[in-house]
């Protein structure tokens, strides 16, 4: 048979590609597969950027899917692609694959920049044009309280002669009121001292009488400046500055009096009383008004679950927009003193309207609480038998799958929320703040003997809201997505496990933060003003984001507004 020159060169080629073939099989076949991720960092917050997913992958013809989508790897196993993080956060997924090998990391990343970067070591607030009205309410009732009626009548003369003698009975009024408005340095005071009687006992002996005789002023009219002041020792006091007083004419009730007599008593008032008394009001009414303390020193001390929260007044100031004040804040150390530099909110923030009070939180401040505070409350590691342990079994055996679980002497159920966490403050208040931790370990097992194997783990994205439900902190958390990492179950659908698991533990862990967590504002304001301010039932009534160019290093800054005073 004769073969020519080029089918031998063919067959040839075939031969030598074949012996290829073979080669590249084997060696496949003994491929160890591995994965590196270069970037993002595990819990990275991105700021403004897109994501950068790189890493390698050996060997380089291995299948590599990032979010279930395919992509390219070069021939040196390099790879790199580019996403947004299009909410909060967001969870890279990266799977390898290589015949039966499969190779998997779970990254989450934030958006925007960490609370903890941004955190100014304090809060601001501002006392808004409503509160102010509500403060005056409570300052009059102070001073009411200071006993100026008991010093006018103290000071009241009297007059006696052969004829003719008065004594004073006493001074009664009506509840004073106070108008506070603000401006610069301080807050425009108008007080209202209502309803002044002054009652005197007329005696004229010659013709057996005895009467009582009432001077009445409608009003008397303070006004001024009340300047704040904050002293070394955190106490605040108001002093009245520029006071002017408008002192009506005076309204006389004689009774029976007539004649001679009557003209008798009118020349006495006029001369002994009268004159006396206008300066003597004046006097009293700016010595009661001139200066008085709100008390002090504004500090509240908590302990939040072991972690000491400190706050500390450090600066109050007056201006156009109300009563300002800065506050500093420690966990776990003493709060600053020093000026911090935060913006004050006002009345323009919005969701502030008729409110009472605006706060300026920060987000970081409630990263401080969930790294502090919450986290450790959220890691458990439980070893169950008996009848706890029956209770956690039968949520388990409830999920999809669980009835494949095997016997065994008890469950373990351990509890992880890892390292990467981002708190958010929300333009709302049903939510005020989310918490968003995107890789919640769950680990069920199965007990057998003094082991514990593990039966199903799971990667929950968690999210816990905080809100205020009255004065109270209200907790609510959820699950948002997660993977099965690990699961004894066979012929499950992974989302159906996810979102019933996912219930199973929110709910589970919702009981047992919201016992722990049992924080009431109406108390925490209460410490704070030393009971100053009246009864305080403070309810949040808006948020909203401050942004601000003198102050770009502060995102995560939020106005909140609160009513103080119930309506």
């Amino acid at each position: 048979m004769r073969i020519s020159l080029l089918a031998l060169a063919g067959l040839t080629a075939l031969v030598g590609c074949r012996n290829d073939y073979q080669l590249s099989t084997a060696e496949r076949d003994e491929a160890v597969l591995s994965l590196e991720v270069l970037s993002p960092t595990y819990g990275e917050f991105m700021g403004a950027e897109q994501i950068v997913v790189t890493g390698t992958v050996s060997p380089s013809y291995a299948i590599l899917e990032i979010e279930g989508e395919p992509v390219e790897i070069n021939k040196d196993g390099s790879f790199s692609i580019e996403m947004p993080v299009d909410g909060p956060y967001r969870i890279v997924d990266v799977h390898a694959h290589l015949d039966k090998q499969e190779l998997a990391e779970r990254i989450p990343v934030f958006s925007g920049l960490d609370p903890l970067l941004t955190w100014p070591g304090g809060m601001t607030g501002r006392l808004l044009p409503a509160g102010m009205t509500k403060l005056g309410e409570v300052i009059g009732a102070m001073v009411d309280d200071l006993g100026w009626a008991d010093t006018i009548n103290g000071a009241l003369p009297s007059y006696s002669s052969s004829v003719v003698s008065l004594t004073s009975l006493g001074v009664s009024h009506s509840p004073t009121i106070v108008a506070l408005t603000p401006a610069l340095d301080g807050m425009n005071a108008v007080f209202t001292l209502r309803d002044v009687t002054i009652n005197y006992q007329v005696d004229v002996p010659i013709v057996g009488l005895t009467e009582t005789l009432s001077i009445g002023y409608g009003s008397i009219g303070v006004g001024g400046k009340l300047i704040p002041n904050l002293d070394a020792d955190g106490l605040i006091t108001l002093s009245l500055a520029d006071a002017v007083v408008d002192l009506e004419d005076p309204i006389f009730e004689f009774g029976i009096l007539q004649g001679w007599v009557f003209d008798l008593v009118v020349g006495a008032i006029n001369d002994w009383i009268i004159e006396p008394l206008a300066e003597t009001l004046v006097d009293t009414a700016l010595a009661a008004l001139g200066s008085f303390d709100l008390g002090g020193p504004f500090a509240f001390d908590f302990d939040l679950m072991g972690t000491p929260l400190s706050i500390r007044l450090s600066d109050l100031f007056a201006d156009l927009g109300g009563l300002g004040l800065e506050l500093g804040v420690g966990l776990g150390e003493p709060a600053s003193l020093d000026p911090l530099g935060i913006p004050v909110p006002d009345e323009t923030n919005a969701g502030a309207a008729g409110a009472h009070m605006a706060l300026a939180l920060h987000e970081g401040l409630f990263q401080i609480l969930m790294g502090d505070a919450l986290l450790p409350l959220l890691s458990q590691g439980l070893d169950l038998s008996g009848t706890y342990g029956e209770l956690i079994g039968t949520g388990i055996r409830a999920l999809p799958g669980g009835d494949q679980a095997p016997a065994g002497d008890g469950w373990c159920l351990a509890l992880d929320p890892g390292t990467a966490y981002a708190a958010r403050l929300q333009e709302s208040t049903a939510p005020l703040a989310v918490i968003y931790i995107p890789d919640f370990i769950v680990d069920i097992g199965i007990k057998q003997g003094a082991t514990c194997e593990t039966w199903l783990k799971a990667s929950l994205a968690m999210e816990i809201g905080m809100g205020i439900d009255g004065t109270k902190l209200d907790l609510g958390l959820g699950v948002a997505e997660g993977a099965i990492l690990e699961y004894g179950a066979e012929d499950v659908d992974e989302d159906e496990v996810v979102a019933a698991l996912g219930s199973y533990i929110a709910g589970t862990l919702g009981l047992l933060a919201g016992s722990l967590l049992d924080i009431d504002l109406a108390d925490m304001l209460g410490d704070l003003g030393g009971g100053t301010f009246g009864e305080l039932a403070p309810e949040v009534v808006g948020s909203s984001q401050i942004l601000s160019p003198e102050h770009p290093d502060m995102e995560g800054l939020y106005a909140i507004s609160l009513m103080l005073w119930a309506e």
